[in-house]
């Protein structure tokens, strides 16, 4: 990605998405996945839209929070 322009509006990373929050340490252990289930939790209480991503390759901690049984499936 290039840097903006000067004077220019910000370009998005993501098309729709105004608001990126990563949750991220350089140790194992210290809940991450936990504050970032919360996080997007609370958010969604105070009325945004959120989404969650993990990328956690040692297990499927989230959905597992979540409640989630189901695979993901794409929104419309």
């Amino acid at each position: 990605m290039t840097p903006n322009q000067p004077g220019a509006p910000p370009k998005l990373p993501i098309a729709g998405v105004k608001n990126l929050i990563a949750v991220g340490s350089g140790k194992g252990g210290v809940g991450k996945t936990t504050v970032a289930v919360n996080l997007a939790i609370s958010l969604n209480r105070l009325g945004y839209t959120t989404g969650l991503m993990d990328a956690d390759v040692y297990g499927p901690n989230v959905p597992l929070m979540m409640g989630v049984s189901q695979p993901p499936r794409r929104a419309r």
